[in-house]
């Protein structure tokens, strides 16, 4: 089980890599989703954006429960606080500045937990 969760983080690692690379994507389809769900449509191609969020959500939730907890908790409350900071930033340029730094800081938590297992 611990072998999956940690292969799972360089999944992850590569994931934060693009949005590191290129948040102006990720912060547009974030708030695509936001303004469908908001209108009460939720476009079908926007599903695997969301699942693969709820994956990351819930990996990083099961991972609490592993011998590696200090860090999915590191993760984890980043994460959380991250996200309140981001969503209550209405300029774009310090929303993408925000998702840059999470990005970073995530794959530094991430390569941790990848380094610290192997």
């Amino acid at each position: 089980m611990l072998n999956i969760i940690v292969l799972m983080s360089i999944i992850f690692i590569t994931h934060e890599l693009v949005v590191l690379i290129r948040p102006f994507n990720y912060d547009k389809q974030i708030l695509s989703i936001k303004k469908d769900i908001s209108s009460g449509f939720l476009n079908p191609n926007d599903r695997p954006f969301i699942i693969f969020n709820l994956i990351y959500f819930i990996w990083s939730i099961v991972g609490l429960f592993t011998q590696m907890w200090p860090y999915f908790i590191i993760l984890t409350t980043f994460a959380y606080i991250s996200g309140v900071k981001i969503k209550n930033c209405d300029e774009t340029v310090k929303r993408l500045r925000h998702r840059r730094v999470d990005a970073l800081i995530s794959i530094l938590i991430l390569s941790l937990i990848l380094f610290r297992y192997s």
